[in-house]
């Protein structure tokens, strides 16, 4: 990975970020995702045959269309941000070697491992060094039917804005690696909820009772990250109004925060404000 303290410098910044689809519902996912982020973003859809790979492109391919995968995935566009997405049934050791060797190589400096449940009937054979490349980890609840699909791109759009598309409280990559650690395939939990701009108190409220649902317990979390999608008119009071929300659990003293309002076109057309938590267990 390059030398994070110069992540920042305006002359090397390289601010794509990476999303990495792992078999037939991994690709799809990624290309779906690809198509709705409102983010600058490389999509690595990621084949199942690798020897197929030399055959057609050579060892020395690369990825510059970002659409194919080979060999040598190239990540050097992706030094901050990316999110890797696969189903728990899936199992290719050979792949996920060589994804080993090319994140060994270049990798973002943050990567969230998104993990769908196993189609109905499959068992769970998700290769464990998938979980242990990736920084953080969030068990996806239900299979991303086109219903749904909009629900997990907003969940990559919160995890990507605060850093990608920085708005009214700006935190980079550095504070959210402070909030949840790196290297440690910590697992998330994630709740997110909607109210009227005029009732963020409503909006704070119940995330923490999706959060709850899932078995988050305040004095068990390690680190909190607030992400909130509001008009033009959020004010000052309306950020104090979900802190104080959030600063009222009686989380451990070792606790690690933060809290960001990316700059958000879509949100600022609507008379609503989405509040979305991101929490980590001890």
């Amino acid at each position: 990975m390059s030398d994070p303290s110069i992540l920042f410098d305006e002359t090397t910044l390289r601010e794509a970020a990476a999303l990495i689809g792992l078999g037939r519902r991994g690709r799809e996912m990624v290309s779906q995702l690809h198509q709705r982020l409102d983010l600058f973003s490389i999509p690595f859809l990621v084949s199942d045959e690798p020897a197929a790979w030399r055959d057609r492109f050579g060892s020395k391919a690369g990825t510059e269309s970002g659409d194919l995968t080979v060999p040598d995935l190239d990540f050097s566009g992706c030094d901050i941000m990316g999110i890797l997405i696969v189903g728990a049934e899936y199992h290719n050791p050979e792949v996920v070697r060589m994804l080993q060797q090319s994140l060994a190589r270049d990798r973002p400096f943050l990567l969230l491992g998104i993990i769908l449940p196993p189609p109905i009937g499959e068992p769970v054979r998700l290769d464990p060094r998938l979980r242990a490349v990736c920084d953080c980890l969030l068990d996806w609840p239900s299979d991303p039917v086109p219903d749904d699909i909009s629900r997990l791109a907003l969940a990559a759009s919160d995890w990507l804005s605060p850093v990608l598309n920085a708005g009214l409280i700006c935190i980079d990559v550095v504070d959210i690696a402070g909030v949840f650690g790196r290297g440690e395939a910590r697992t998330l939990l994630m709740g997110s909820a909607s109210a009227p701009n005029d009732q963020p108190v409503v909006a704070a409220h119940a995330v923490l009772a999706n959060l709850r649902a899932q078995g988050f317990i305040a004095n068990q979390c390690r680190g909190l990250l607030v992400v909130i999608r509001a008009g033009l008119d959020f004010t000052l009071k309306h950020l104090e109004d979900i802190d104080a929300v959030f600063q009222a659990l009686p989380f451990p003293a070792s606790v690690t925060r933060a809290m960001s309002v990316p700059d958000d076109q879509e949100s600022a057309k609507t008379s609503l404000i989405r509040v979305t938590a991101f929490a980590m267990r001890s």
